[in-house]
């Protein structure tokens, strides 16, 4: 089936999984986020898992993130972040405090977008970011609402095509001293891509 699928090989690709999540307070506990199909949670470090998405309004997900404020946040940035022709954008970010029961839309992260990755500040759990297709996003209040930080990098003439890949942020990670580093930009640098835009 590989010549068929345009030659991506994808004919037998299912249950992608685009990121992790860990409960800080029981290293058994883990959560998945995948591509096309939710959250899912194990109890028992990957020896059985079961989905806790179902109420989620997007089953593409990207980015999870776990904060043990609130007495246990979990956060999932929806969106997939294969990036290419075929990749589906999100419904934004949404949060939870009782295991996926009920999904709550967090405010500030954008409709049409896709989630690359999440981290929060080792020192300050109610601080997360959220990396994705539209800029780098901060919450100071576990997941409840975020704002964009407004890189150097940031455009806001969306008229302007290079807007798109200026606004790329596809990873972030916080040290312990709570010091951010995002990786900002097109995954093919200074590179023209397919319509001649750098």
């Amino acid at each position: 089936g590989y010549t068929s699928v345009n030659g991506l090989g994808l004919g037998n690709l299912g249950g992608r999984v685009e990121d992790f999540a860990i409960d800080s307070r029981d290293n058994k506990h883990w959560w998945a986020a995948v591509a096309t199909g939710g959250v899912w949670e194990t109890l028992n470090a990957g020896a059985k898992w079961h989905s806790i998405g179902e109420t989620l309004p997007s089953q593409t997900s990207g980015a999870l993130i776990y904060t043990r404020a609130g007495g246990g946040t979990l956060i999932v940035g929806t969106g997939d972040p294969a990036y290419g022709g075929s990749s589906i954008s999100g419904l934004g970010a949404y949060w939870t405090r009782d295991n996926g029961k009920h999904w709550i839309k967090s405010k500030g992260v954008p409709n049409g977008t896709i989630s690359f990755s999440g981290a929060g500040d080792p020192k300050v759990p109610t601080t997360v970011y959220l990396a994705t297709g539209k800029g780098l996003f901060r919450s100071i209040d576990a997941g409840k609402s975020f704002k964009n930080v407004v890189l150097p990098t940031t455009c806001t003439d969306t008229r302007k095509p290079i807007c798109f890949f200026a606004n790329m942020v596809t990873d972030v990670v916080v040290n312990a001293d709570g010091r951010v580093l995002a990786d900002v930009g097109w995954r093919a640098g200074n590179k023209k891509n397919a319509q001649g835009l750098p």
